[in-house]
């Protein structure tokens, strides 16, 4: 349980740099445990979800005002301390409520951007500090970003391994479209998962 507590605080975090992101990712896994929880004691499977219940409908109000704030062009910059919270909110949540397995499953967008960073993360592949997207000032669009970036990009630098990148080497975008196609992937993800 405690490498589920430090896999949410890090994945939650890793899984961020683009304004909504971090709320919008943490508000689409809150609702979706709480609408297992609620289909889940409706039929009186167990009482563990009572928990769920509880605590998510205010995470749940205040992340999206915070989220509101934080979306494009975003007048608050929720950092390191509310991706932490958050993390370890959703993780405390699915601990007690014996789900960690279904958090798992509601986070699949954050355990492939772990999978595709772990080059990176493992120092198998150079990693800048921040391997945030590059604004394009020609176009207006996001692109992926390289390692060697914010110089001069050669032949011998490699893509910064996120799925945020990934997503945008196959279609750049600006920023309020990405963070949409983004939470978009998140939901549909929450909702295979709520149906397996």
């Amino acid at each position: 349980m405690v490498l589920l507590v430090v896999f949410c605080t890090n994945a939650v975090n890793i899984y961020a740099g683009v304004n909504g992101l971090e709320c919008g990712q943490v508000y689409v896994i809150a609702c979706a445990i709480l609408a297992m929880a609620a289909i889940e004691l409706q039929h009186d499977r167990s009482e563990n979800y009572t928990l769920s219940i509880v605590f998510l409908p205010p995470f749940i109000a205040t992340t999206l005002a915070l989220l509101r704030s934080n979306w494009y062009p975003a007048r608050v910059f929720v950092g390191d301390t509310f991706t932490n919270y958050a993390g370890m909110a959703l993780a405390v949540v699915a601990i007690l409520g014996h789900f960690p397995v279904m958090l798992l499953l509601l986070m699949a967008p954050q355990l492939i951007n772990f999978l595709v960073s772990i080059p990176q993360l493992f120092k198998l592949r150079p990693c800048p500090r921040h391997r945030l997207p590059t604004y394009d000032e020609r176009t207006g669009l996001l692109r992926c970003s390289y390692v060697n970036d914010r110089v001069k990009i050669t032949e011998n630098d490699g893509m910064n391994l996120t799925l945020i990148n990934v997503v945008l080497r196959l279609k750049p975008m600006t920023e309020p479209a990405l963070a949409a196609t983004l939470l978009v992937l998140q939901a549909l993800c929450c909702a295979l998962a709520l149906f397996l």
